[in-house]
């Protein structure tokens, strides 16, 4: 199976995991709503399924679905998973468990956000030459960004 996109492995979780919206913060609402398609279209239907409905598990979640666009990915997601968990070895296998749910989900967060401060910085420093404040920008984003990398680094022992 190709590799997920971080906005698919994110959409996977909260297939598999109905009560993991509860995990997210207006923050992390906000950066879901700015995933391009076709994950970004499968994610918003997400969330207003579950404002509409609450939290609601993949056998009901499969038929409200039939129909849209995206709902190929939403079963090549949750298939894809199912294959992955035959083998033990398979790192994306373990998010059956709450915890690893919730860790893939935080991770899978904080790098969408690493990359968005990434694109920050490249654009305040396009901007440097015509506006004074651009210099100040991309030191914030990249501040930002250096801090929100220290949370991936394993700690040291």
């Amino acid at each position: 199976p190709a590799l997920l996109g971080r906005g698919e492995r994110i959409a996977r979780v909260l297939m598999l995991h109905p009560d993991a919206w509860s995990w997210l913060s207006a923050d992390d609402l906000h950066l879901l709503a700015q995933q391009p398609p076709p994950a970004g279209d499968l994610l918003a239907w997400l969330e207003r399924h579950w404002h509409e409905h609450g939290p609601t598990p993949w056998t009901d979640l499969q038929p409200a679905l039939a129909g849209e666009p995206f709902a190929p990915l939403a079963q090549r997601l949750v298939h894809q998973r199912d294959q992955l968990s035959l083998s033990d070895d398979a790192p994306e296998a373990q998010t059956d468990h709450p915890d690893d749910a919730r860790r893939e989900l935080h991770e899978t967060l904080l790098r969408m956000r690493i990359d968005a401060l990434k694109a920050q910085e490249t654009e305040a420093l396009k901007r440097a030459d015509a506006d004074p404040q651009a210099l100040q920008s991309y030191r914030e984003a990249r501040d930002q960004r250096l801090a929100l990398q220290q949370q991936l680094q394993p700690p040291a022992v």
